[in-house]
């Protein structure tokens, strides 16, 4: 076997898919969130927690609890990432390999420079410094690479030294001062490039990439809304906001607005509300509700103008503690009947009974004289909920939804991350 035909061949492969005409057209298509290249790495990240013996209940409430931003670009905070993590002598060797790369690329380059700035070091390629403040203003694609830690430093020379001379370009890794979680993120290399210079830049990545495996088996950036193969993603620059952040933002709005849809969809076989109230997803609900309910309780007490919940808490004629516990109490019971009533008006005789539970811990001796403004206030807020409850409310169902999906998924065999991707699909 000819090895250079192997060779030839993975070479028009790469150049195929890194068609600069074609990327341009698939920038310009609407992509469906549960398409974009960030579920990728979301799913990896649910697959892999599940391999480390967590539970979906577990999954779904660390995934919803974590900032979608952080998840996106592979560098979550409370949880283990789903690619790279580096050991300190693996963060010395790529940051010395960025080093060797650039100081290489500066000096065989004429007009190229390097600057540092929040922690990324910034390449200027083939241009002078008047040239770069009309680059800056004319960026119109972004272009996310993600080979290995330790191979950031060699890509970058080889990209600047393959885009031709005569073409401008602005590209960006990460400065000396990162360190293990930093060097984590799928985003390693980010190139900059204008409607003038992208298809030049795009041919020249083909090249570098066709002729070493630097993208080989390497997760896609979560940052772009287009990715045609392994290792590298594209999207359209949007001023003043990252591609992460715009997919981020996209894909936790739909994940909630989803949840919730999904769940009124799936519970709307049941005939009345006792059977609704005892079904599998009504007892996931409760359990949902219930583990949130520090954080429900704490967004009510903070919306509170009226000083109302801060008078009850901090009585001093009543045994410290158990004002708190009876105010949680009240704040729970009242927004698992809001949350039941929005997802059937069956629950309009649930929702009595709950008040009739508040009504009988309102005649409850040693509660203070505020307990009364207490009901009527907290009655107030939830007619007019503000953002951060609405958001909370949502979040339960999708934690709800999320568990339930991700077990259906493993029962059939599947990985449980293929949930995810059945949540976001459009309705």
């Amino acid at each position: 076997m000819d090895p250079h035909k192997n060779q030839s061949t993975e070479t028009e492969d790469v150049e195929i898919l890194l068609d600069p005409v074609i990327i341009r057209a698939e920038l310009e298509e609407e992509v469906d969130v549960a398409d974009l290249p960030a579920i990728d790495i979301l799913e990896k990240q649910i697959n892999n927690d599940y391999k480390k013996g967590r539970y979906p209940a577990l999954i779904a409430t660390g995934l919803l609890k974590d900032d979608f931003y952080g998840l996106v670009i592979n560098q979550p905070l409370d949880l283990e990432p789903a690619f790279d993590t580096l050991k300190s002598e693996e963060v010395e060797t790529s940051l010395n390999n960025i080093k060797i790369g650039t100081r290489k690329l500066v000096e065989q380059s004429e007009n190229t420079r390097t600057r540092e700035h929040s922690g990324w070091l910034w390449v200027e390629g083939n241009m002078t410094s008047e040239e770069l403040d009309n680059y800056s203003n004319e960026v119109k694609y972004r272009i996310y690479l993600s080979p290995k830690p330790q191979n950031i430093g060699a890509l970058l020379y080889e990209l600047g030294t393959t885009i031709p001379k005569d073409v401008n370009y602005l590209m960006k890794t990460f400065d000396q001062t990162a360190n293990s979680r930093e060097l984590q993120r799928g985003d390693k290399i980010i190139m900059y490039c204008t409607d003038k210079n992208f298809d030049k830049i795009v041919n020249s990545v083909a090249k570098v990439v066709s002729k070493r495996p630097y993208l080989k088996d390497r997760p896609t950036p979560g940052g772009g809304a287009y990715s045609p193969m392994e290792g590298i993603s594209f999207a359209k620059e949007v001023k003043g906001t990252s591609g992460s952040q715009i997919v981020a933002s996209k894909i936790e709005k739909r994940l909630l607005e989803n949840s919730f849809r999904k769940f009124c969809k799936d519970t709307s076989v049941y005939s009345n509300s006792e059977e609704m109230r005892y079904s599998r997803e009504f007892q996931s609900l409760d359990r949902s509700i219930n583990e949130r309910s520090n954080e429900i309780s704490k967004i009510i007490i903070e919306a509170d103008n009226s000083g109302t919940f801060d008078k009850i808490i901090n009585d001093e004629n009543y045994k410290p503690g158990r004002n708190s516990e009876y105010l949680k109490y009240l704040i729970i019971k009242n927004i698992s009947a809001k949350i039941y009533h929005l997802v059937s008006p069956m629950f309009e005789g649930y929702k009595n009974i709950v008040n009739g539970d508040l009504d009988y811990v309102n005649s409850q001796k040693g509660l203070g004289v505020e307990t009364n403004n207490g009901i009527n206030v907290l009655r107030d807020l939830l007619k007019n909920p503000p953002v951060k409850l609405q958001k909370e409310i949502l979040s339960v169902f999708a934690k709800t939804m999320l568990t339930i999906k991700m077990e259906n998924a493993i029962n059939k065999g599947e990985q449980p991350g293929t949930a995810l991707r059945e949540l976001l699909k459009t309705l």
